[in-house]
C-alpha cells in the first residue's frame, strides 16, 4: 500500500513491506540444547536486507509449557552456527517428553526480564539518538537501539524450536534526493510526531502483539534524531539512503508528522529545512516492518 503525500515542493512516498525467511530443521532434546533461530529483515550485520548472525552474539532464552506464563529462564545460548543460526545452551530444568513448549527469545541478551516485560531497551535511539556511518550504512541497525524478539509455541519436547525474530523497533528509510543545483551533505534528519517514538521501553512479546511500557516521562521522546558520521556530498539529482528505527505506533488520520533535516554544502555553509504533513488517513510504523520516505531536497541556501 502507497500513500503519496505532497508538502509543498517535498514528496513523500510511504510504503511498508516486510518479508519472511524459513527456519531450519530441528533436532533431539537434551539439558544441553539448542535453538535454531532466524533473523527476519535486520540483524547484526547487513548485507543489503539480508541478514545474518556475528560471532559471539548471545540470546536470552525462556521456556514454558504450552499455554502456560510459567516462564523459565534458560539464560544465554551462545551462537554456534551463524549460517543456521544455531545458538546452544544450557537447559535449567529438563523437559517433560510427554509436554509441548512454548520457546521465547530476545537479542541482545536480557539477563533479567520475562517474556511479559522485559528489561527496559533503548528504541528509537532514546536521549541519545542514532548514528549511522557514511551514506547508505545499514551497519548501525543493530545492538541496543534495535532489540530482536521471537517466540515458537507448541514445540514437542524432543524437537528443538525454531524462532523467527522480529525487530522490535518499526524502521524508516529517508531517501534523499538533491534537487539543487549544488552538492549537498546530510549531517543530522530527525522526525517528530505526536506520539512517543524513542525512549527505554520495557516490552511484552509473549503474545502476538507486541505491547510497549515507557521507562518513564523522563526517558521518553516524541522525537528520534539520526547523526550521520562521515557523510559523502550527494551530487546535483544523485540519491542516497539513511536509517533509523523508531517505537512502532499508528499516525492516525489528521494527525501531523515533521521532519527536520541539516545538511551543508562544499563550502561548508549549513542550512536547516523543516517540513511537515497531516495525514489523510491512518499509517501504520510496524514493528519489524520498513516505512520509506523518498525527500526531494530543494530548500535554497
Amino acid at each position: 500500500m502507497k500513500h503519496h503525500l505532497f508538502i509543498a515542493s517535498t514528496i513523500i512516498l510511504i510504503a511498508i513491506s516486510c518479508s519472511k525467511k524459513d527456519a531450519v530443521e530441528s533436532g533431539p532434546s537434551e539439558l544441553f540444547y539448542s535453538v535454531f533461530v532466524t533473523a527476519d529483515e535486520t540483524k547484526t550485520i547487513n548485507q543489503g536486507m539480508k541478514t545474518s548472525w556475528a560471532e559471539n552474539d548471545r540470546i536470552a532464552v525462556f521456556h514454558a509449557i504450552s499455554g502456560t506464563e510459567d516462564y523459565v529462564s534458560d539464560k544465554a545460548f551462545r551462537v554456534e552456527d551463524v549460517s543456521t543460526g544455531k545458538f546452544s545452551g544450557t537447559l535449567q530444568e529438563p523437559l517433560d517428553e510427554n509436554k509441548e513448549y512454548d520457546w521465547y527469545v530476545i537479542y541482545p541478551y536480557d539477563s533479567n526480564g520475562t517474556p511479559s516485560s522485559s528489561n527496559a531497551w533503548s528504541i528509537g535511539g532514546a536521549t541519545t539518538g542514532q548514528k549511522q556511518n557514511g551514506n547508505n550504512s545499514m551497519a548501525h541497525l543493530s545492538g541496543q537501539n534495535y532489540p530482536l524478539v521471537g517466540r515458537s509455541k507448541s514445540i514437542p519436547a524432543e524437537e528443538y524450536p525454531h524462532v523467527i525474530m522480529k525487530n522490535v523497533s518499526s524502521l524508516v528509510e529517508f531517501t534523499v534526493t538533491n534537487d539543487l543545483g549544488k552538492s549537498i551533505t546530510i549531517n543530522e534528519i530527525s522526525i517528530m510526531s505526536e506520539e512517543y517514538i524513542a525512549g527505554y521501553f520495557r516490552i511484552s512479546y509473549a503474545s502476538d502483539q507486541l505491547s510497549f511500557s515507557p521507562l518513564g516521562d523522563r526517558y521518553i521522546s516524541n522525537t528520534a534524531k539520526l547523526t550521520v558520521t562521515n557523510g559523502v556530498a550527494i551530487g546535483p539529482g544523485e540519491s542516497a539512503n539513511y536509517y533509523l528505527g523508531i517505537v512502532p505506533f499508528i499516525a492516525e488520520a489528521g494527525t501531523e508528522l515533521a521532519v527536520n533535516i541539516s545538511v551543508s554544502d562544499d563550502n561548508s555553509t549549513s542550512d536547516q529545512w523543516l517540513f511537515g504533513t497531516e495525514f489523510e488517513d491512518d499509517v501504520c510504523f510496524e514493528s519489524g516492518k520498513m516505512t520509506t520516505f523518498e525527500i526531494h531536497y530543494n530548500h535554497m541556501f
